[in-house]
C-alpha cells in the first residue's frame, strides 16, 4: 500500500515564499491585502494549493509591449516615430 500525503498538493507560507523567491513577510502581506494566491486555512495556518498558485501566476501574465523604433531619416527629412 503506497502512502499518499493528504497535503501533498499544498504549500505552507515558507515553502511558497521559497518557491516564489519572496520573503514569508511578503506572502503574509499579500494575503492580508488579498493580492496573492488564495489561501486555504487549517486552523489559523494558511496553506496554498499548488494549482491555485499556478493559476494565479498565469493570471498575472502580461503581454510584452511592442518596442517603438525610430525610422532612420534621410538627409533633409524630419525623423518620425514609427508605430
Amino acid at each position: 500500500m503506497s502512502e499518499t500525503k493528504i497535503l501533498g498538493d499544498y504549500l505552507d507560507e515558507p515553502a511558497l515564499a521559497k518557491e516564489l523567491g519572496r520573503s514569508t513577510r511578503t506572502i503574509a502581506r499579500w494575503r492580508a491585502k488579498r493580492k496573492g494566491p488564495a489561501p486555504t486555512f487549517i486552523g489559523r495556518a494558511p496553506v496554498y494549493r499548488i494549482d491555485a498558485v499556478r493559476n494565479w501566476l498565469k493570471a498575472k501574465e502580461q503581454p510584452m509591449p511592442r518596442a517603438r523604433t525610430r525610422n532612420l531619416a534621410l538627409p533633409g527629412r524630419r525623423r518620425e516615430w514609427s508605430t
